[in-house]
């Protein structure tokens, strides 16, 4: 077994001797070049730049079994005898041919290893997060007609000529036109449901790709640097740079038995992309990646091979500047939650909240918040509370929490043994993807099982930071870093230690405060910089008041709970980080017990 293994990874080592990622490394070093590389997201990008070197950045949804190719085999010209050696690295075909070409089969071939990951657009990001990208070039090709963004699945009937026979029908009919239209629009609708069902089962999406952002598609990625160390996780956000590649048999006039010996060297084979047509899910050939901070915007991230623990982090403002945003950015969130001031101050700590360890059972840094909004206002809220939290942070999303929801919704990713791919839920998130849980639309009914089991997931993120996969025989635990932001009218489903009963303050909701995109981007760079701030350790007069507080607490109420400790440091802690400083100060302590109080006696 261990010379097997041996012998796998000086194989796989081959294609690193050749020298095409060194070269590549190389060039793309330098981050102006690596910028001019055209990033893709849709088919039609991807057509017209097929055997070009292109980005791609996406989420890995699923890690696929590793698969073999031929990594290196000779090819004998049958005129001249002359011989060739070729590879099936960088290809979806593995053999090459040339016409008069056959294979050799006295050249004893080398098979390699791939690695293969199924990769879909980072779910939840935001529209204003699309110009951090358009310095970027894009595919600069794509001439394609509109009907043509986007290529049918093989197996679907013609569109023409099912319109043809819908016409015939039509004119040989006496049914009036306007019935007719009514007709052939309810025999469209239902046609494109079902290839729109059937699209989506394929794609694999956590959620649904909203239509007015971009034709954007999922890609099968082969990665060639196999070395453990190297191995990408689920949900992890990734930058490819390599090459889109479309299968072809080549033209051969070998013998039966001679494709009975090339075909499985062609990938074709029952393997987990099998079932994902290249028209839905390109091929892409990667020569190199990075693996992207999730909680860093789309364009701050360190260069392509430069040491992740040197990653270039935005530049600080200085502190006066750095308070003058944090008021301007409580009064325009205070604007959008009916004026409460202190509902702005508990979000804005949640806004830039983060885990950043687990130890013995305990998150430090999750942050959950549930707002209790009026029972007396419209609904349009809960909207109101989804767009602001939307024009600040770079993902996130607002479920609609129903009995019906619940007891349908596929929240939480499973594996499909007869396919070998795990199914993608909407719980299935990178980090720091903020989620509205919105109960407000809830109303009363019965939770069945699998409504039991969505509420008990959401629950377990609350609390614990992690998503239970369904493997069927047993759950595997991911971890996560979702900020929940949970909008009731009364008692949660999942209830947190930070509950803020909303207040309405008319005077303060007209409160002129006027925010351009410039000082949205103000916002938004204020918020990513200070969600990676680092706190020292507080000095010792500091840490002894809090350990005097928290004595002093318990005594007067030997009921308090340990959890409430932790959440005191964390508030407190996520405060001192939103005025910009390096460390829990006495005044920030006390602020955050001020704050507390005024949320407990709501």
């Amino acid at each position: 077994m261990d010379g097997t293994a041996n012998d796998d990874e000086q194989a796989n080592d081959e294609v690193a001797q050749w020298g095409i990622s060194a070269h590549f490394k190389q060039l793309l070093a330098n981050d102006e070049l690596y910028r001019t590389v055209p990033l893709i997201t849709s088919i039609a990008e991807s057509d017209a730049n097929i055997g070009r070197l292109v980005r791609v950045r996406c989420m890995v949804q699923d890690i696929f079994d590793p698969q073999y190719y031929l990594g290196l085999y000779r090819l004998k010209n049958r005129s001249t005898n002359q011989l060739r050696y070729d590879t099936g690295a960088f290809k979806n075909g593995n053999i090459s041919m040339e016409p008069g070409e056959e294979f050799d089969q006295s050249f004893n071939d080398v098979t390699f290893e791939r690695n293969m990951y199924y990769c879909v657009p980072v779910p939840c990001t935001n529209k204003w997060t699309n110009k951090l990208t358009l310095s970027t070039p894009k595919s600069t090709s794509v001439s394609t007609p509109p009907n043509k963004n986007k290529r049918p699945l093989e197996d679907y009937d013609n569109d023409d000529e099912v319109d043809m026979e819908t016409q015939k029908k039509v004119e040989d009919s006496a049914v009036p036109s306007k019935h007719i239209k009514v007709a052939q629009q309810q025999q469209e609708e239902e046609c494109m449901y079902e290839k729109d069902t059937d699209l989506k089962k394929i794609q694999n999406f956590p959620l649904p790709m909203d239509p007015n952002i971009v034709n954007q598609s999922p890609f099968v990625v082969m990665v060639y640097d196999v070395n453990s160390q190297n191995y990408l996780k689920m949900n992890e956000i990734v930058e490819f740079v390599g090459v889109v590649s479309k299968f072809s048999v080549p033209e051969t006039h070998t013998t039966p038995s001679e494709l009975d010996k090339l075909m499985p060297m062609m990938d074709i084979v029952d393997d987990q992309t099998a079932t994902i047509p290249e028209s839905i899910a390109p091929r892409l050939h990667a020569i190199s990646y990075r693996v992207l901070d999730q909680y860093m915007y789309p364009t701050q991230t360190q260069l392509p091979f430069s040491n992740a623990q040197q990653q270039q982090r935005p530049p600080q403002p200085p502190q006066q500047e750095l308070q003058q945003t944090r008021r301007e950015l409580v009064q325009y969130i205070q604007q959008h939650l009916l004026g409460d001031q202190l509902a702005a101050e508990y979000l804005l700590c949640h806004l830039l909240s983060k885990v950043y360890l687990k130890t013995a059972g305990l998150i430090l840094g999750n942050f959950p918040l549930n707002l209790l909004l009026p029972e007396n206002l419209d609904n349009s809220l809960p909207e109101e509370i989804n767009k602001l939290v939307a024009s600040l942070v770079v993902r996130s999303h607002m479920l609609a929490v129903t009995v019906d929801n619940l007891n349908d919704g596929d929240l939480i990713p499973y594996k499909d043994y007869d396919k070998n791919r795990i199914v993608s839920g909407l719980l299935q998130l990178p980090k720091n993807t903020h989620l509205i849980v919105n109960e407000t639309c809830l109303a009363e009914g019965q939770l069945y099982k699998q409504g039991v089991r969505n509420l008990s997931a959401l629950k377990d993120i609350v609390l614990n930071q992690k998503v239970e996969y369904d493997f069927k025989y047993h759950p595997i635990e991911v971890d996560t870093d979702i900020q929940m932001l949970i909008l009731s009218h009364g008692k949660s489903l999942t209830p947190g230690l930070c509950q803020v009963v909303m207040v309405p303050d008319q005077e303060s909701m007209n409160d002129g405060l006027k925010v351009d995109e410039m000082m949205l981007d103000k916002f938004r760079t204020y918020l990513n910089s200070l969600m990676n701030w680092k706190l020292e350790a507080s000095s010792e007069t500091v840490t002894k008041m809090i350990e005097e507080d928290f004595v002093s607490t318990r005594q007067k109420d030997e009921s308090t709970p340990q959890e409430i400790f932790h959440y005191w440091l964390t508030t407190a802690r996520l405060l001192a980080i939103s005025f910009g400083e390096n460390q829990i100060t006495t005044e920030r302590w006390l602020f955050m017990k001020e704050l507390e109080r005024k949320r407990t006696n709501k």
